[in-house]
């Protein structure tokens, strides 16, 4: 299992995050996903190395573009 963290622009709400969560839940091989609303801060768990440019592609159908985060993330930043 692997996880890919990303910074998605644009949420600005719970229902925001809700969004979020839902288009990246609907893909294959994701078994969890942590938003934080504060940062911007995605974290996806599962089979997902391969399908980062797929999922970054469902977020901006949704409306919220996302880039991979290179920095150090930890459960105090996604609890946010």
């Amino acid at each position: 299992m692997q996880t890919v963290n990303l910074t998605v622009s644009g949420m600005t709400c719970g229902a925001c995050v809700r969004r979020v969560e839902q288009a990246i839940k609907s893909m294959d091989g994701v078994k969890s996903v942590k938003v934080a609303l504060d940062s911007g801060l995605v974290s996806v768990e599962g089979n997902v190395s391969q399908s980062v440019k797929e999922i970054m592609a469902a977020l901006e159908e949704v409306g919220y573009p996302a880039n991979v985060y290179i920095g150090e993330v930890n459960d105090a930043k996604l609890d946010q």
